[in-house]
């Protein structure tokens, strides 16, 4: 079978990835394709565009980029008419990827549409979340959002979190010593996030660093602009940090 998934940031691009493993594992020969960046490209994917710069908060920051991902959900959408996979899998994204499956429904297309992580229920906005079921499959990964919807009379599938099969529980160890430890840091992957969060992130350090004067950090960036970000900080400069790649190393020898 051939699947495709559209993503539009970090998190959603891991959904996805530990999603299409799961896949692989019991459709041998599975073919995957989307929009992502370099963790589907690296599992595989053959990815139709790239999300660099995609994510915002905010409508202020969304502004100047909604021509252009206007434009690409038009070009996308008539690709995926044209050529028509045997699942489209949509993650999270909801301001591109709810107009995508709109878009597709309106267009003629009719083959499946999975909406995982849909959106309507983060703040409980039943116009948009019967709008999920109206174009797509809704698979939440929450309690709180399965009966979000079904107290709608929504259809809707749920069977817990992807992460929780990633993130094991660790053996328990002594507790840091009184003036050390290590600290994880994990200031996000949106450009905005990175911007508000780091500093704040920083200047929570240099206070638990005055109590704490052997403590060492260990920051978790998640793409390339995310570490030159963090390398450029004061506290990586000035030594006693360390950085890796994602979340999950991160958290390995944090206290």
């Amino acid at each position: 079978m051939r699947y495709f998934f559209s993503t539009g940031e970090a998190s959603g691009e891991l959904s996805a990835t530990l999603l299409a493993t799961a896949i692989a594992q019991k459709n041998e020969g599975a073919r995957f394709e989307g929009i992502g960046r370099e963790r589907m490209a690296a599992m595989g994917f053959r990815l139709y565009a790239d999300t660099r710069g995609w994510s915002s908060m905010g409508p202020i920051s969304a502004l100047g980029k909604i021509p252009k991902l206007y434009a690409m959900m038009w070009r996308i959408a008539v690709q995926l008419r044209a050529d028509p996979p045997d699942l489209i899998v949509l993650v999270d994204f909801g301001a591109f990827n709810l107009r995508l499956a709109k878009t597709l429904r309106g267009i003629g297309y009719r083959a499946p549409i999975l909406y995982f992580f849909p959106p309507g229920a983060w703040l409980d906005r039943p116009s948009q979340a019967r709008a999920v079921a109206r174009y797509a499959i809704p698979l939440v990964a929450f309690e709180h959002q399965r009966d979000f919807y079904r107290g709608l009379e929504l259809p809707v599938a749920y069977f817990g979190h992807p992460l929780v099969s990633v993130y094991r529980m660790r053996a328990p160890r002594p507790a840091a010593p009184a003036d050390g430890g290590n600290i994880a840091l994990l200031p996000g992957s949106r450009a905005e996030e990175l911007r508000y969060h780091l500093p704040a992130l920083v200047e929570a350090l240099a206070l638990l660093r005055a109590r704490r004067p052997n403590l060492t950090a260990v920051f978790g960036a998640a793409d390339d602009e995310a570490e030159r970000m963090i390398r450029a900080s004061m506290p990586f400069r000035e030594g006693g940090c360390s950085m890796v790649r994602g979340t999950r190393d991160a958290l390995e020898n944090a206290d």
